[in-house]
Order: C-alpha cells, then sequence, then structure tokens
C-alpha cells in the first residue's frame, strides 16, 4: 500500500506542492481583519486575568447564643443574609465564613420571629454577639 504525498513526512509544509496546493497557505481571515482580532483577544486574555487573579477580601465570622428571660436556650434557627443555622442544645450558632458586609440577623423559633438585628461582617475578623436575651 502506497502512503499519501501529503502525509509522507512530519513536516506537512514541506509536501503542500505535491498535495496540489501550490506551495501556497491559505489565509483565514483577511490581513485587514487579523490585527484587530488579535488586539481583541488580547485585551479580553487580559481582562480575564484580571477578573481570576482580583483579590477577594478575606471573610469574617459570627457566633452568639441566645436564651429566654429565665436562660433557657432557645430552639429553632438563627438566620443572616441568605444562609441559616439550626441552633444547638445552648442556643448557640456559628458561621465560619461570611462575607464582609452589613446582614439582618434573626432567630425563629416554630416560624416566628423572635429576635432581629442588623450585624456588620468585618473582612478576616470574628463578630461575636455574645448571649442574647430573647424577650418575647
Amino acid at each position: 500500500m502506497e502512503k499519501s504525498p501529503g502525509f509522507s513526512s512530519p513536516d506537512l509544509m514541506k509536501d503542500l506542492p505535491e498535495a496540489g496546493l501550490g506551495g501556497k497557505r491559505k489565509r483565514l481571515l483577511p490581513p485587514y481583519l487579523s490585527w484587530p482580532l488579535s488586539v481583541a483577544f488580547f485585551i479580553i486574555a487580559i481582562a480575564l486575568a484580571v477578573k481570576t487573579f482580583s483579590v477577594q477580601p478575606a471573610p469574617g465570622g459570627l457566633d452568639g447564643c441566645f436564651l429566654d428571660p429565665d436562660g433557657i436556650s432557645i430552639t429553632g434557627s438563627f438566620q443572616v443574609g441568605d444562609q441559616m443555622k439550626i441552633l444547638d442544645q445552648d442556643g448557640c450558632f456559628f458561621f465560619a465564613t461570611l462575607p464582609p458586609g452589613t446582614y439582618t440577623g434573626e432567630v425563629y423559633h416554630e416560624g416566628a420571629l423572635l429576635w432581629q438585628e442588623s450585624i456588620q461582617i468585618q473582612s478576616g475578623e470574628a463578630t461575636g454577639l455574645g448571649t442574647v436575651l430573647v424577650t418575647p
């Protein structure tokens, strides 16, 4: 079986005349479009690199405990922003990583809102609410 002359060596450009292309490479784009497209691709690559390597602020933490006026732990959930935690047996919660910003913290018991307060989360800092007494 005879090999095709166009694929007889690793240097395919050398074999182009034998493959019937007359030794000339075809341009995919007209010359007036190749420069602007190269610049556009370069700008897009730089923009993606900047977005990929931009510094994000460090998250912050938040914790606290909720008790009723008799000192008994509240059962229910604590919500901050779009994140929620079930209060543990001591009425406490802990968020390890929250994006910095101002949130509304809310405590719910059986669907009823018991407590609500604005909470500021700082980058790289743990915010502690301490023990909060919740009165009906």
